[in-house]
């Protein structure tokens, strides 16, 4: 599953949750489902010292050290393997529910065509990481910068 929709359907997730990817969306959802009192365990092949690394100082710090002490399960440098024999982290099997994606998301150049092609090339602007990969603030920054020079 991915992130989007475990945010928007923790419902649908069972007790014991495993999150992969322990970036800003992924700590984020991994706290959101621990607030749920979902059983979460959150990864990432990173160790700690290297996630995050291009957002804000303290945004970055404050949202690790929640993670810390929130209960979460928190495994960074961590390697997870799915197959017959289910989810393996680092050569041990561990029982888990749901598995959520949260390791990034990827542009989709077509539906900026597929809007253009509606509402024409001149109503349609592009920010964010399909003009150049960034981090959320970036996007934000790019948003302002482009609404405000329409």
């Amino acid at each position: 599953m991915d992130a989007l929709t475990a945010f928007e359907h923790p419902e649908w997730l069972g007790k014991k949750v495993l999150v992969v990817g322990a970036g800003m969306v992924g700590c984020e959802l991994a706290l959101y489902l621990n607030q749920l009192e979902k059983e979460v365990m959150l990864v990432d092949v990173l160790p700690e010292d290297r996630l995050m690394i291009g957002e804000h100082y303290f945004n970055r710090h404050i949202l690790l050290e929640m993670i810390k002490s929130s209960g979460v399960d928190f495994r960074p440098g961590v390697v997870v393997a799915a197959g017959e024999a289910g989810v393996v982290i680092d050569g041990t099997p561990v029982e888990v529910d749901t598995v959520v994606n949260a390791t990034g998301f990827a542009p989709d150049p077509e539906l900026v065509k597929e809007f253009r092609e509606v509402l024409g090339t001149d109503r349609v602007l592009v920010i964010g990481d399909l003009k150049r990969p960034g981090n959320i603030y970036d996007a934000v920054q790019d948003a302002y910068l482009t609404a405000v020079n329409i």
